[in-house]
């Protein structure tokens, strides 16, 4: 059977529209319990009941008159106060008191929580074992239960459970709660309103674990000592691992090579060493004791452990190295070629004795240096068994040749295999001294004393004098002659004694012939060289017009004196006629000008048209020497001016970045040169502006607004223009960062009524996780339902009995929007279930006539 309920609404009275804030709900007080609290509208004004629960729970009332009697609980554990608003809708009335405040005093079920709505358990993860602590504490509202685990890497793994009742399995795990790296982990839960469970983050907990990582799995590798040089072929373990997927941490040796065996030394001595059986590889396995203090393998403590393989290196074939005696140059058998193995790998040394004697190599890439004897007559060459024993190898190379050779005694040649000459090249005369000797004498240098030596070498089959590898067929002596030694002093070169006289422009010597011949240039107008012998003086050489004088003497055959046309020449002397003199200034730098002026009037300015950073000026002295002009200008003031570095900063030297939280576009960024030095300042705006800065060392302390909205930070190019800084510092970077305006929607820009029947109060969150602000509004109940007000249509619960609504914070900060649309106002109702009759409020009787009892009598909810 359908039953339709009809509803007439006529218009809204004040006494539905009563302030909940006229009745104070006291909740701080020393016997406070959280009070419920309803509004109802089922009789046209507003009904409102507050309801206490708990141990003798009661409600305490006060009026504008003083305080009531205590509505007590009548042993049903369940205390209510009924108020109403009245007709002004001014108070809320109860037997024609107006209410002023009501407090619920009660022991709340919310510190009665079983222990075991928890399940501790010890058994379930990896590493798990029994929760270190379980404390419940009641000095609170509600009973607080803390539960610690402690140990390395401690966690508490928990599990939730659903409480919707329409959402089946809701619950399930959630994230563990860590140590954070202090070894121990701490989670708190707190009694629900109802004793009924124990809650953390809005969710019901059912079940904790703590876990940790047991000290068996954390013993240090050094509790064991590797050592590679004790025992006889000992090396470095070819591998150690360790695995901790176990109960406890095991770590695995591994030893390979040739009779490989790994010896093993415990806390009380040596025992018997594990080998390879024959397969090259020897294993040994240890395992963390249960204190992580040692690792243990056969009920004792391993302290230390070895390698050893015979090397491969001791076995390396003498063919491996070819020995030549037929190659080189004087190639002969070799001495000696000792192995010795008493070392680490075998050793084999070359022995080559005689005059000079070497040992040459080749190497797998090819020849190197040879070995010599360093003039002992006895040169060694040391080769080493690589570890594989596949080469004998020196230096990082593998050696694949040797020989030896030494240079023989020789025979005496004949004299007139060399011919002595004195008359082919220049200035050549006869040979001093000719000696033959049996080996080399002095250098073939004058070494400043005047007397050349050079010695040659008789060859192997006589047949040759040799010097350097080759035959020699000539020899023939020469010598610098006495008249091409004369000193330049011998002739003065005056600048200072004829009319116009000046500097000479060259003076050169040239002894390429049979004697020097010294050339003296004297250059400009009318340019003449005037000239002084030992009789006296003689007739000037001029330029015949071509503006160069030249005059050559020649030193004469004692190099005493320096002679032209049979005269010793004594003095010589430079003139021209001279030219006005020209003054070229300079001036460098960017944008370099050089401004020029007359008395301090400025006439002009030379500017760098070509832009290569260099302007010149040139002006040239008057006549008579009383001024500098440039044509018909007189110039007496000139100064040059450039751009300095300073100003020319690039702005590349400063990265503007983007990239932290709330991070945005620098507002401004402008640079000045009113100090002469570029500056610059970055200008950052909005809430709580900042500017981020980092140096060539890293960052420093941000830059923020003080509250005003504005953050600015300047920078200073350097003297050199390579850097912008700041309080002596590099800055390489900066970033703007400000609270975006969607983050900062004011809560009243949004109304949350109560004015439709059946509506409630609704959870009303805010979170700004996402960048722009979101609140999120939950109305629950029975066809929970939000109305946003507006055309908007409202948002249903789907049968869930929650209703969600989210808006979200607009760009500006100035309003609440959903859909495109700005929301102003939100209400909550709900279909309220009438759960709170009693059988016996209602009482059946029998005593009319028929009377009889009742066949039936079925509590249920109206839909």
């Amino acid at each position: 059977m359908t039953r339709r309920r009809l509803i007439s609404r006529a218009l809204v009275t004040a006494c539905r529209d009563c302030d909940p804030t006229l009745i104070t709900v006291i909740e701080d007080g020393p016997q406070s319990s959280p009070m419920e609290d309803s509004t109802v509208y089922d009789s046209g004004c507003a009904v409102r009941t507050f309801t206490c629960k708990g141990d003798d729970p009661s409600i305490a009332v006060s009026t504008d008159g003083g305080p009531l009697a205590p509505i007590d609980d009548g042993g049903t554990g369940t205390a209510t106060f009924v108020v109403t608003c009245n007709q002004g809708g001014t108070g809320w009335m109860s037997g024609g008191d107006v209410i002023t405040s009501v407090e619920c005093m009660a022991t709340p079920l919310c510190k009665k929580c079983a222990m075991d709505l928890i399940t501790v358990t010890d058994n379930v993860g990896l590493d798990a074992k029994d929760m270190d602590d379980d404390t419940t504490v009641m000095t609170g509202k509600c009973s607080e239960r803390t539960f610690t685990c402690m140990g390395t890497d401690a966690k508490i793994s928990i599990m939730t459970v659903g409480v919707h009742k329409k959402v089946a399995n809701a619950g399930g795990p959630i994230a563990p709660v860590t140590d954070g790296g202090t070894g121990t982990a701490l989670y708190t839960v707190t009694c629900n309103m109802d004793g009924t469970g124990w809650t953390a983050g809005g969710q019901t907990i059912t079940t904790v674990e703590c876990s940790a990582t047991p000290a068996c799995k954390i013993c240090a590798k050094n509790l064991i000592t590797v050592t590679n040089n004790v025992g006889l072929d000992a090396k470095d373990m070819d591998d150690d691992q360790t695995v901790m997927t176990g109960k406890c941490s095991e770590r695995t040796f591994t030893c390979k090579g040739k009779d490989a065996k790994i010896s093993i030394m415990t806390a009380g001595g040596p025992i018997a060493p594990v080998t390879d059986g024959g397969t090259g590889t020897a294993l040994y396995t240890v395992t963390c004791n249960m204190d992580g203090t040692g690792w243990t393998a056969g009920g004792q403590t391993i302290t230390t452990v070895e390698c050893s393989a015979t090397p491969e290196c001791k076995m390396c074939a003498k063919n491996l190295i070819t020995v030549t005696n037929n190659v080189g140059l004087d190639a002969k058998d070799m001495d000696d070629d000792q192995t010795v193995m008493t070392g680490k790998c075998s050793e084999r040394t070359f022995t080559c004795k005689g005059k000079d004697a070497k040992i040459s190599i080749m190497t797998a890439g090819g020849p190197i240096a040879p070995v010599t004897d360093g003039g002992t007559g006895t040169a060694l060459y040391t080769v080493t068994c690589n570890m594989d024993g596949t080469g004998w190898t020196a230096g990082g190379q593998t050696i694949t040749t040797v020989e030896c050779s030494a240079t023989p005694e020789c025979k005496m040649c004949a004299k007139n295999l060399i011919t002595v000459t004195n008359n082919v090249g220049l200035d050549a005369k006869d040979m001093d001294d000719d000696q033959t000797a049996g080996g080399p004498i002095a250098p073939v240098t004058d070494g400043g004393t005047g007397t050349v030596l050079y010695t040659v070498t008789c060859n192997m089959d006589g047949t040759g004098w040799t010097a350097g590898g080759q035959t020699i067929t000539t020899v023939e002596c020469s010598a610098t002659p006495a008249c091409k030694i004369c000193a330049k002093n011998l002739i003065t070169v005056t600048n200072n004694v004829g009319l116009d006289a000046k500097d000479m422009d060259d003076d050169q010597t040239v002894m390429t012939g049979k004697c020097s011949e010294r050339t003296f240039t004297c250059k400009g107008k009318d340019a003449k060289i005037s000239i002084m012998t030992a009789g006296g003086p003689i007739a000037p050489v001029t330029d015949g017009g071509t503006g160069t004088a030249l005059y050559t003497v020649t030193c004469n055959m004692d190099g005493t004196g320096w002679t032209a046309g049979g005269q010793t020449i004594t003095t010589v002397e430079c003139s021209a006629t001279p030219v006005c003199a020209e003054r070229t200034f300079t001036c460098k730098g960017k944008s370099a000008s050089i401004d020029f002026f007359e008395n301090g009037a400025l006439i002009g300015t030379f500017n760098d048209d070509d832009n290569d950073d260099v302007t010149t000026f040139t002006v040239t002295c008057n006549m008579d020497g009383t001024g500098w002009f440039i044509g018909a200008q007189k110039v007496t003031g000139v100064e040059c001016s450039a751009v300095p570095p300073c100003r020319l900063c690039d702005p590349t030297l400063i990265m503007i970045t983007q990239n932290g939280p709330d991070a945005k576009m620098m507002d401004m960024d402008n640079t000045a040169f009113d100090s002469g030095c570029a500056v610059r300042t970055f200008t950052c705006k909005g809430v709580m502006a900042s500017i981020a800065v980092s140096t060539a060392g890293g960052p420093i302390a941000p830059v923020g607004d003080g509250g005003t909205g504005t953050a600015t930070y300047a920078v200073t190019c350097n003297a050199a223009g390579t850097m912008w800084t700041a309080g002596g510092q590099t800055i390489t970077q900066v970033e703007c960062s400000a609270t975006p305006p969607c983050e900062t929607c004011a809560q009243n820009l949004l109304t949350v009524t109560m004015n439709s029947p059946n509506s409630k109060a609704m959870m009303d969150t805010t979170s700004t996780a996402g960048g722009c602000a979101m609140r999120t509004f939950v109305c629950t109940g029975m066809m929970a339902s939000i109305a946003a007000g507006g055309p908007i249509a409202p948002i249903g619960d789907g049968g869930t009995g929650t209703a969600t609504y989210v808006v979200t914070c607009n760009a500006a900060g100035t309003g609440w929007t959903a859909g495109g649309q700005t929301i102003t106002s939100v209400e909550c109702t709900a279909t309220p279930l009438c759960t709170t009759c009693t059988q016996n409020q209602l009482m059946i009787v029998q005593l009319g006539a028929g009377a009889q009892p009742m066949t039936n009598d079925a509590m249920g909810e109206l839909l």
